[in-house]
């Protein structure tokens, strides 16, 4: 995806240094036709979108850590019932080879 809104990283470190220069130019001084209570204005959305997307990064990194934890709970549960199987039917069964298990007969020798 290409990025249509390009600007450097440190914008809003760029913007905090322009917003104190301000008041030394003149406070009621537009510049580019921007006065400086929309300036701050746009410096209010950018943290707002930032506390936002960092709220949203917590969400999803919990989200991960729940899937991880709930993907190992299980795959704890797939070994116990593969070796369930191997140990109640044999490790070259029919059975064993059901639940994923690659039967004695069917492995490489080395």
């Amino acid at each position: 995806m290409v990025d249509r809104f390009r600007s450097p990283a440190n914008t809003a470190d760029q913007a905090t240094n322009i917003d104190q220069a301000w008041p030394q130019i003149g406070e009621s001084v537009v510049l580019g036709g921007v006065a400086r209570e929309g300036f701050q204005g746009g410096m209010t959305t950018l943290q707002t979108a930032e506390e936002s997307l960092a709220a949203a990064e917590a969400v999803l990194t919990d989200a991960r850590n729940q899937r991880k934890a709930a993907r190992h709970e299980l795959w704890e549960l797939v070994k116990r019932v593969r070796s369930g199987a191997k140990a109640q039917f044999g490790d070259d069964s029919n059975e064993y080879e059901l639940v994923g298990g690659t039967r004695l007969s069917e492995r490489r020798r080395s």
